[in-house]
């Protein structure tokens, strides 16, 4: 079966006009999703054609990918008259996270016969997927009680558990399942619903973009989403039933800056959602325990015990896989942001029993497996016993193990400078001094310009990223920062993360993607040099 999907639909629309492509980033980038994305439309497609025993899409001689006029037509017409019967084909794993919000968040009456309805699927199917919600459940120690007046439900006094709802948005984040939360609101809700969530994370957004630099934290738009969802789903089903506290937990966080900010934005949201008033320490506590692209202040004094745990974690780390990264310092703010993340989780009980990883390749696999056994090791220590109440979760596991393969990778990715065009209509004193400036925080960059907005038009080179101070100008080929011709605190916070990662990762990607674009190279050469980015291999692979 064939799920229906609305990117999915926009990449059909896509291919259709342009009949073929070559570059899978481009198309990737145009369409706002991964490369492993595109390929996986590709196989969806050829899915559809097979059934009307037609040849699949395939590379021409050039190396570009083709769509027929008939394999379009086919593709439509079996997608329009998938539409017309039904909207979308939920997942087994969708179909038992929206079980499980039916059942804390609903008020009605669920029996096995409304999701045989609702899902269109069989009585059996139904009762598999709630035995599955049942063991999920049972994680958080809530029971799942059925009779016959209530049908499915929860004990009232735990039917809203901030962690479930976490979990839930986490996974609904990581697995993409777009149509899943709005069905989450519409379930036996009022359609309206859905409105009044855009609104509501329009005005977050414009909020939490206000004053994120004075958490000089950053945290990724996935993040942020999963942020926001989170909160609407409090205040829309919490039953004006605020997060309970204890007196040192209270303390605890009416000291730190994200209560501050918390505060903020509450201040800037009651007028759209008035009993956001009552979760002004919910929201700081996110803040804290949602995870980061980098901190700041990991460093700081009020934190030295737990930088003696990242410190013993990658001693145990350079022991098991003698790999030792050219700058350790930055092997450490990237472990120390992590564990002081989970330490807040565990010490607020919020967003700390989560099981949800994501799918996993061998590579992560292997230092999933990595990173248990030294926490596992770690555990025994006096250190840690005195900060961690409980070893950390899959989800915490997972975290670590992404983070360090992205590490490892640029780690053995050659260095090389990127090229940044510059393009400002200031004047020519004022354009020498932020040259200077740039030139001096982004020492890895290699400048082009400064062009006005007219002559970057003329300009065919390519380059990795685009730095201007006009508001309007957008680069139609590279990523763009706005920033003021006199660099504000907020500027510098921008470039300061750019700097520590997203260079990085861009480098990566750019080296990569002109492998791959270059035309001039056999497929064998292609292979040759991009094998070369990662000719070394995982010593920990064989010891594991």
């Amino acid at each position: 079966m064939v799920d229906f999907d609305k990117k999915l639909l926009c990449f059909l629309d896509y291919f259709k006009k342009r009949q073929k492509f070559k570059s899978v980033s481009q198309t990737a980038k145009a369409i706002g999703v991964s490369r492993r994305m595109i390929y996986y439309y590709i196989n969806k497609l050829n899915d559809i054609l097979k059934l009307s025993d037609m040849s699949p899409i395939s590379k021409d001689d050039e190396g570009y990918f083709y769509i027929e006029p008939l394999q379009s037509t086919v593709i439509e017409t079996y997608f329009h008259h998938k539409a017309s019967t039904t909207n979308y084909i939920f997942k087994r794993d969708e179909r038992i996270i929206l079980i499980a919000s039916a059942i804390l968040l609903s008020q009605k009456v669920l029996r096995v016969k409304t999701f045989e309805d609702y899902f269109d699927v069989s009585k059996n199917t139904v009762i598999s997927d709630l035995n599955e919600v049942k063991k999920w459940l049972a994680r958080y120690q809530i029971p799942l009680l059925n009779d016959k007046k209530q049908g499915y439900y929860v004990d009232t006094a735990v039917n809203f558990e901030r962690n479930v709802i976490y979990e839930m948005i986490k996974m609904i984040e990581i697995e993409d399942y777009h149509a899943l939360f709005e069905n989450m609101l519409t379930f036996n809700q009022e359609a309206c619903l859905i409105h009044q969530y855009q609104s509501f994370e329009y005005e977050f957004y414009r909020a939490f973009d206000q004053y994120e630099h004075m958490l000089h934290k950053k945290i990724s738009l996935s993040n942020k989403r999963i942020l926001c969802r989170c909160l609407f789903v409090t205040l829309i089903f919490h039953s004006e039933r605020p997060i309970a506290l204890e007196i040192h937990q209270r303390q605890m966080i009416e000291k730190r800056l994200e209560y501050y900010i918390s505060q903020q934005l509450v201040e800037k949201l009651k007028t759209h959602m008035p009993s956001i008033v009552t979760e002004v320490h919910f929201i700081a506590i996110q803040l804290l325990c949602i995870s980061k692209d980098y901190d700041f202040y990991y460093d700081s004094e009020s934190f030295k015990d737990l930088m003696c745990i990242s410190e013993m974690f990658i001693d145990a780390f350079e022991r098991q896989t003698a790999i030792h990264f050219n700058d350790r310092a930055v092997f450490v703010e990237l472990i120390q942001t992590l564990v002081k993340v989970v330490y807040y989780r565990q010490f607020f009980g919020y967003a700390d029993r989560c099981n949800v990883t994501g799918e996993m390749d061998k590579d992560i696999n292997n230092w999933s497996k990595l990173t248990a056994q030294i926490m596992e090791q770690l555990s025994q220590t006096q250190q840690f016993q005195q900060k961690f109440r409980r070893p950390l979760s899959v989800s915490d596991l997972s975290e670590f193990a992404y983070a360090i393969q992205s590490l490892y990778v640029e780690h053995q990715t050659p260095e090389h400078h990127m090229d940044i065009v510059v393009v400002t209509n200031i004047s020519k004193v004022e354009q020498r001094i932020l040259y200077t400036k740039l030139n001096d925080l982004l020492p890895i960059g290699h400048f082009h310009g400064p062009y006005s907005e007219r002559e970057a038009t003329l300009l065919s080179q390519n380059f990795d990223l685009c730095i201007t101070t006009s508001t309007y100008y957008n680069h139609p080929n590279c990523q763009t920062i706005h920033i003021h011709k006199y660099l504000t605190l907020k500027d510098y916070e921008t470039l300061y993360q750019l700097k520590q990662y997203r260079l990085s990762l861009q480098q990566r990607k750019s080296e990569i993607f002109q492998i791959i674009d270059n035309e001039q190279l056999s497929k064998e050469e292609k292979f040759k040099y991009i094998e070369q980015l990662y000719e070394t291999k995982m010593r920990l692979q064989k010891e594991m």
